[in-house]
């Protein structure tokens, strides 16, 4: 429920990561889309991992049935030259789509308590937040 409510953590003191073959490098810039319009937007669901030096989508790794077709949501993308073409297609991608929305959806059912077992929902939280 914890990964679900909170997403990703992104360890957000990684700016750069490590140079390829061909100094192409992962930038945290790539976590910021700037829209038609000009306007910035956290892309929420890209996670880089530093040991791996690849991204993922959290979404699509987290919530896809089966395996999935892209890399970002099986074993990440490494090659930083066509990243931003990569994070594109599959932001629009349906399997992107329909997991981002569950995803926002389970997101917010957890906040309202609205889920099947919210039973067990909330002996969880008891237990995790015991009475002071």
């Amino acid at each position: 429920f914890n990964l679900v409510q909170k997403g990703p953590k992104r360890d957000l003191s990684i700016e750069k990561g490590p140079k390829d073959k061909f100094s192409r490098r992962f930038s945290a810039s790539s976590y910021t889309r700037v829209l038609s319009n000009g306007e910035k937007c956290d892309s929420e669901w890209l996670v880089y991992s530093k040991e791996l030096d690849r991204v993922f989508c959290f979404c699509c790794k987290l919530l896809r049935k089966g395996h999935g077709k892209g890399h970002l949501a099986n074993e990440g993308f490494r090659y930083l030259r066509h990243l931003g073409t990569r994070l594109r297609e599959h932001e629009t991608s349906a399997e992107h789509v329909m997991n981002m929305a569950t995803w926002c959806e389970l997101r917010l059912r957890l906040q309202k308590n609205q889920t099947i077992d919210k039973v067990v929902q909330g002996e969880l939280q008891k237990e995790r937040d015991p009475i002071k």
